[in-house]
Protein backbone atom coordinates (compact mmCIF):
# COMPACT_ATOMS: atom_id res chain seq x y z
CA UNK A 1 0.00 0.00 0.00
CA UNK A 2 1.24 3.31 -0.77
CA UNK A 3 1.62 6.32 1.55
CA UNK A 4 2.97 9.88 0.95
CA UNK A 5 6.15 10.47 2.45
CA UNK A 6 8.97 12.91 3.11
CA UNK A 7 12.09 11.99 2.34
CA UNK A 8 15.66 13.35 2.17
CA UNK A 9 18.69 12.17 -0.14
CA UNK A 10 20.61 12.57 -3.24
CA UNK A 11 19.76 12.68 -6.61
CA UNK A 12 21.49 9.86 -8.53
CA UNK A 13 22.06 8.87 -12.17
CA UNK A 14 20.76 5.33 -12.50
CA UNK A 15 20.78 2.00 -10.79
CA UNK A 16 23.31 -0.10 -12.19
CA UNK A 17 20.92 -2.84 -12.29
CA UNK A 18 18.64 -1.13 -14.01
CA UNK A 19 18.76 0.06 -17.77
CA UNK A 20 15.79 3.21 -18.00
CA UNK A 21 17.27 6.52 -18.34
CA UNK A 22 15.03 7.78 -15.05
CA UNK A 23 16.88 9.03 -11.89
CA UNK A 24 16.53 7.84 -8.11
CA UNK A 25 16.85 9.31 -5.14
CA UNK A 26 19.57 7.70 -2.77
CA UNK A 27 17.98 8.05 0.32
CA UNK A 28 19.75 8.98 4.30
CA UNK A 29 18.70 5.22 4.70
CA UNK A 30 19.70 3.70 1.96
CA UNK A 31 17.19 3.00 -0.42
CA UNK A 32 17.33 3.87 -4.11
CA UNK A 33 13.93 5.07 -5.13
CA UNK A 34 13.14 5.68 -8.67
CA UNK A 35 11.40 9.08 -9.09
CA UNK A 36 8.20 9.73 -11.03
CA UNK A 37 6.49 12.91 -11.15
CA UNK A 38 3.40 11.12 -12.74
CA UNK A 39 0.46 9.78 -10.63
CA UNK A 40 0.25 5.74 -9.92
CA UNK A 41 -2.49 5.71 -12.02
CA UNK A 42 -1.30 7.29 -15.18
CA UNK A 43 -1.71 4.87 -18.03
CA UNK A 44 1.61 3.82 -19.26
CA UNK A 45 4.74 2.03 -18.46
CA UNK A 46 6.40 2.31 -15.11
CA UNK A 47 9.99 2.50 -17.13
CA UNK A 48 8.38 5.55 -19.74
CA UNK A 49 7.03 7.50 -16.93
CA UNK A 50 10.26 7.06 -15.14
CA UNK A 51 12.41 8.17 -17.75
CA UNK A 52 10.17 11.13 -18.50
CA UNK A 53 10.41 12.28 -15.12
CA UNK A 54 13.98 12.92 -15.45
CA UNK A 55 14.28 16.32 -16.69
CA UNK A 56 12.39 17.61 -13.36
CA UNK A 57 15.35 16.38 -11.82
CA UNK A 58 18.15 16.58 -13.88
CA UNK A 59 18.98 20.30 -11.93
CA UNK A 60 19.62 18.65 -8.53
CA UNK A 61 21.77 15.63 -10.03
CA UNK A 62 24.55 14.73 -6.87
CA UNK A 63 22.41 17.35 -4.63
CA UNK A 64 20.95 16.46 -1.41
CA UNK A 65 17.19 17.65 -1.13
CA UNK A 66 14.14 16.61 0.54
CA UNK A 67 11.84 14.94 -1.83
CA UNK A 68 7.87 14.31 -1.21
CA UNK A 69 5.65 11.33 -3.08
CA UNK A 70 3.48 8.47 -2.99
CA UNK A 71 6.08 5.64 -2.34
CA UNK A 72 4.87 2.45 -3.16
CA UNK A 73 7.68 -0.66 -3.79
CA UNK A 74 11.16 0.90 -4.57
CA UNK A 75 9.45 3.96 -6.57
CA UNK A 76 8.01 7.48 -5.45
CA UNK A 77 5.39 8.43 -6.97
CA UNK A 78 3.81 12.08 -7.75
CA UNK A 79 7.53 12.96 -6.85
CA UNK A 80 8.55 16.49 -6.01
CA UNK A 81 11.36 18.63 -4.63
CA UNK A 82 10.31 20.76 -1.32
CA UNK A 83 13.30 22.14 -0.63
Amino acid sequence: MAGEVTLKGTIVEKDPAQSNDGLYLFTDDHQLLALITDFMATQASTEYLHARSRPNFESYLGKEVTVKGYLSGRTLWSAMIID
